[in-house]
């Protein structure tokens, strides 16, 4: 099976190896630019400052999950000696297909088998399934998702934090900075995230520690609703003689 990275150990042991994964430097970083601009605005004759959000407790939490929902994934992590990147292509009916070929992950494709009900799981040229899966809760605890744990762990990882970012008008984001978050073993990092038409569409990373001062991580995710995959003809309609030569 696809090996998922879910904690901050691989992830140090990568950035260690100079494969990149979280922070970028001070200057750069969204978090610590509006960590000094207070939330909200002030109510004319009170002085009470009126809290500015622009989607509520319940809407976050639903913007965290995304199991199921189209849309497109950029993943990138950045440091001094290497820049990866991986692009993740989601429908609602469980297809997907992921690209990163730099650093071995290569690429494959996940087919919803209408016919079969079963979702099929491509790598690289194959032409029939590395794995496949005849109910969506098999699927659910095989492979579905990436292979960096966006879906299984990163997103996942901020439900029920409402409370803990402060939104920054003048830029448009959440914020939260040296929170300890559970996707990376309870590493503290600084967070910011931006939302558009209540949904999630940057995600952005860096840990508060000098020796990945000059890294970062950033997620986007965009095409919500319009994402589509061209699958290939090998995969949407295969014949004998493609089977045969594999």
């Amino acid at each position: 099976m696809r090996k998922i990275i879910l904690s901050i150990a691989a992830i140090i042991l990568i950035l260690a190896t100079s494969l990149s994964f979280i922070a970028c430097t001070q200057e750069q970083t969204p978090t610590q630019q509006g960590a000094e601009n207070q939330t909200g605005t002030t109510q004319q004759g009170t002085g009470e400052p009126t809290v500015i959000r622009t989607v509520t407790a319940e809407e976050w939490d639903e913007a965290f999950d995304l199991y199921f929902k189209n849309f497109t994934m950029e993943y990138t992590s950045y440091s001094p000696d290497e820049t990866y990147y991986l692009k993740a292509e989601f429908l609602e009916n469980g297809g997907m297909h992921q690209y990163q070929v730099e650093h071995g992950w290569g690429e494959f494709y996940t087919y919803y088998n209408e016919a079969e009900g079963k979702w099929q799981e491509y790598h690289g040229a194959a032409v029939v399934p590395d794995w496949e899966y005849d109910s969506r809760e098999a699927y659910l605890e095989g492979n579905y998702g990436d292979d960096v744990g966006v879906f299984r762990s990163i997103l996942p990882s901020f439900k029920g934090l409402f409370d803990e970012f402060t939104y920054d008008e003048a830029k448009g984001e959440y914020i939260a900075e040296g929170l300890p978050v559970s996707a990376f073993e309870g590493t503290p990092m600084n967070v910011s995230f931006k939302f558009e038409d209540k949904k999630a569409v940057k995600l952005y990373f860096t840990v508060p520690i000098p020796d990945y001062a000059d890294c970062y991580l950033q997620i986007d995710l965009t095409k919500y609703g319009t994402t589509t995959i061209t699958y290939p003809e090998r995969i949407t309609n295969p014949t004998d003689e493609n089977v045969d030569e594999d």
